[in-house]
């Protein structure tokens, strides 16, 4: 009886023990776990936080930019472009823009036709003073008869001396006419050529890269000298110089407007210009 309640205060000792010593160690356990879960929280949102890149990066990036004030090529900018040059077939008359011409081509001809004019047939001379010579009359029909042989001979001498005058007159009008049209057609080309190039500019990203490089380009105007559409006919290679010939023009607009004699009538013009891309002549003009 005795070994039997010994055996079984023996285990309840054991028993309450291991119990103990469970609820001890899941006690623990649940601290130490409560205590780390705010921690990994704390870590987590501070690196979302704090995340920066390691190496500083510049945001703008000056070599794309542009010289002149910002343009902005949109889709509606392209479609009026293109509708405007499926127009541009209506135009009649297209100038070529080229050196002006030398005037030596002018003076030969006129040189050729002083040539081949005819020289002038001599006049022949009063029938009166013939007779006069031939009949005899008195002295007083003489005195009277002088003043009127004078007054005819004076009259020949002022129609021989004209002729050359009238004759120089037809030679140098159409000389002067042709050579006014072409002075004038010369000099209004010059001006637009002069207009284009001063302050033409130069992309910034296109001087980095060394990029040159001619651009031909179609510009139709009205009687005014407005910019009605600009396409480029001949690429320079470099889509950016280009673009860049395109805006210029467009920023430029109204161009020198066109003579009278040049228009013949119409109300657009179509030219064609090339513009030179060239690194060290732009240098060359910023010095």
């Amino acid at each position: 009886m005795q070994n039997q309640k010994n055996k079984v205060w023996q285990f309840c000792t054991w028993y309450s023990s291991f119990v103990l010593m469970a609820a001890l160690h899941i006690g623990l356990l649940m601290y130490f776990s409560a205590k780390s879960v705010p921690a990994s929280e704390m870590d987590l949102s501070s690196a979302v936080m704090l995340e920066f890149s390691e190496n500083i990066e510049s945001i703008m990036t000056l070599h794309d930019l542009p010289v002149g004030p910002p343009q902005v090529a949109s889709v509606e900018s392209q479609a009026s472009a293109e509708s405007q040059q499926d127009d541009s077939s209506a135009v009649e008359e297209i100038l070529e823009i080229e050196p002006p011409p030398t005037p030596q081509k002018a003076e030969i001809e006129v040189a050729q036709k002083k040539k081949k004019k005819p020289k002038p047939k001599p006049q022949p001379k009063p029938a009166i003073k013939q007779q006069t010579v031939a009949k005899k009359v008195s002295p007083s029909q003489q005195q009277e008869q002088n003043p009127s042989e004078s007054q005819i001979n004076s009259a020949a001498v002022a129609q021989s001396t004209a002729a050359p005058e009238g004759s120089s007159n037809r030679i140098a009008a159409p000389y002067d006419s042709r050579s006014q049209a072409k002075g004038s057609d010369a000099n209004w080309k010059a001006r637009v050529l002069g207009y284009l190039a001063r302050n033409q500019g130069y992309p910034s990203s296109a001087l980095v890269n060394n990029q040159e490089g001619i651009v031909k380009v179609k510009i139709i105007i009205n009687a005014q000298g407005y910019v009605q559409s600009v396409t480029v006919q001949k690429s320079s290679g470099h889509a950016i110089l280009d673009q860049h010939a395109v805006n210029m023009i467009q920023r430029k607009s109204p161009l020198p407007a066109p003579p009278i004699d040049i228009l013949g009538g119409k109300s657009m013009l179509t030219l064609n210009i090339p513009l030179n891309f060239n690194i060290k002549n732009y240098r060359k003009s910023k010095s």
